[in-house]
């Protein structure tokens, strides 16, 4: 059995299996869908959709629907929210995605994933997801940035 993964000091995912967001694919359907599954036991948490920062920080009410979540921390009727709902944030600007990772945990995400992955050529002609790869100083500035940031778990 693989040890569970546990971030900060209380979350933890049981198996240590995430699902990270695919453009096109992980839909509120779909990640329905994985909620369902992982109260079996098959995944240990999931991500929202891609939370893409450009020229401002993703605004709060944008994040309280992403999540599910009211501006008064409640659950929404449409909500395919859990514990293990984390939100993901792209693009290329390290002080404006940590502003957003930090208005995602006011929103109620319990953490907060980085997409350094997506390799989608409309992405990376805007200088996100795995372009970024090639560029290890400002990787490390955006990690940095938003882990200092943000009062929830970074990964």
């Amino acid at each position: 059995m693989p040890t569970p993964l546990t971030l900060g000091k209380s979350l933890t995912f049981d198996p240590p299996l995430l699902l990270a967001p695919m453009d096109g694919v992980t839909d509120v359907a779909f990640r329905g869908l994985v909620a369902d599954v992982s109260g079996t036991g098959a995944l240990g948490g999931s991500c929202t959709a891609f939370v893409r920062v450009s020229n401002a920080p993703t605004p709060i009410e944008i994040l309280h629907k992403m999540l599910g979540t009211t501006c008064e921390g409640n659950s929404t009727n449409d909500s395919m929210s859990t514990p293990h709902l984390g939100l993901q944030i792209m693009g290329h600007n390290p002080s404006l995605m940590a502003e957003t990772a930090v208005l995602a945990a006011e929103a109620g995400a319990p953490w907060v994933d980085i997409n350094f992955g997506c390799p989608a050529r409309k992405v990376c002609g805007h200088g996100a997801g795995s372009i970024l790869l090639e560029d290890l100083d400002k990787l490390e500035d955006i990690t940095r940035q938003m882990a200092d940031a943000c009062p929830v778990p970074v990964t």
